[in-house]
């Protein structure tokens, strides 16, 4: 069941779940143990759109009186996001918030429902009734920033933000770091930016810097292990909420610098935005992959040519190398270097998206995060640079 969810293949997760139901297996299948199966299920149906197999499901577990919870209702709710049904997705968050269900992800599925549609209103009702009952997480408060500013413009969303920020600040530690001790570019309180290297996890970088600063740091995002350049880490979990919402909320811009092969993209300050949804299968950055996909999530990549270089002259117009400037409207896992494949010119040193003969043009992948502009706690703009390795 699991893997079917995981390669969202909602079909043979519900023969799966007929089978187990119709073989004699001395299975309880109305029971509550039985209830892991039906979430996997309806998670299933989520990722490949089929909200009706979602709700039917759902309907079903509740009428043996099976075991529902916080991860059975966000999954139904992110069926009917999926899909044009928002407002099924609104009235079953609503029929939740009358049955007093306590905040859980099923919250953040529904704002994240509002935002795909520009519901502020309805995501911001969300946000104040969990926030009425708990503290809201990052992913919530994203959810519901990237809503705002898409309707009613990047005042409003960070106008909530500065909120946020006063809420969260207090919490933060003070942490003593000098800008240049293990690959500092700069910090603000609560916001250490470092520059990671090239071959590096993501997640051995935050453990040596952790140990370095005496403090557990937080992600909000990551940069793939080959992949070089600004990353920022979260001093605690406050500033790590403060940071993933920032992500979530689409706040954040990031500029890479790449060099890709393949046919002209155009002169010189040329620029274009590929828009292709992808589909990732996998359960971390090691084992990930992704591919472009109609059941997929949505994903641009705006890009502008930087210099354009040749094998030979004259040039041959069908192969070149281009040096782009890339910015990543989404973050989808290994979202530039799959689009860039996906219009024939793949980042050179690409073992995994790339051409053999493009995986071992370069010694590593040619994909640098060059500049990082974020928001600190008082609402501010700070902006991160590193300049291209040698």
């Amino acid at each position: 069941m699991a893997s079917c969810d995981n390669l969202h293949q909602w079909r043979r997760a519900l023969e799966a779940l007929e089978t187990l139901q119709s073989a004699d297996l001395r299975l309880d299948t109305d029971s509550d143990d039985f209830a892991p199966c039906c979430d996997l299920a309806i998670s299933a149906c989520a990722k490949g759109s089929n909200w009706q197999g979602a709700l039917e499901m759902l309907t079903k577990m509740k009428g043996c009186s099976m075991r529902t919870g916080d991860v059975t209702y966000s999954a139904a709710i992110t069926a009917c996001s999926n899909t044009e049904e928002w407002r099924v997705a609104m009235a079953l968050c609503g029929e939740l918030m009358m049955c007093h269900l306590e905040p859980g992800i099923w919250c953040t599925a529904s704002a994240h429902a509002c935002d795909k549609v520009g519901a502020w209103l309805q995501a911001l009702s969300i946000f104040e009734w969990v926030s009425d009952r708990t503290e809201v997480d990052g992913a919530l408060a994203g959810s519901v920033l990237s809503s705002l500013s898409s309707s009613k413009g990047a005042s409003c969303a960070l106008e909530l933000l500065r909120c946020l920020g006063r809420q969260w600040q207090p919490a933060v530690p003070e942490v003593e770091v000098e800008a240049g001790s293990a690959g500092v570019l700069c910090h603000r309180p609560g916001i250490v930016v470092v520059n990671k290297a090239s071959g590096e996890s993501t997640e051995s970088l935050l453990l040596r810097c952790s140990k370095s600063f005496g403090i557990q740091l937080r992600l909000a995002s990551r940069l793939d292990a080959p992949t070089s350049g600004v990353l920022p880490l979260a001093c605690g979990e406050s500033a790590g909420k403060y940071l993933q919402a920032q992500f979530a909320g689409r706040l954040v811009r990031k500029d890479y610098i790449c060099l890709c092969a393949g046919p002209s993209l155009g002169e010189m300050h040329s620029s274009a935005v590929i828009s292709q949804p992808l589909l990732t299968t996998g359960q971390d950055g090691i084992n990930s992959r992704t591919i472009v996909s109609k059941i997929g999530r949505p994903a641009k990549t705006a890009y502008v040519v930087q210099a354009r270089y040749w094998h030979s002259a004259p040039p041959v117009e069908e192969q070149e190398l281009i040096l782009l400037r890339v910015r990543p409207l989404t973050g989808r896992t290994h979202q530039i270097r799959v689009h860039l494949a996906s219009i024939g010119r793949p980042i050179l040193g690409d073992m995994v998206y790339g051409t053999p003969a493009v995986g071992h043009a370069c010694f590593r992948l040619f994909l640098h995060c060059a500049k990082l502009r974020l928001f600190d706690f008082t609402g501010s703009t700070f902006t991160a640079e590193a300049p291209l390795p040698a």
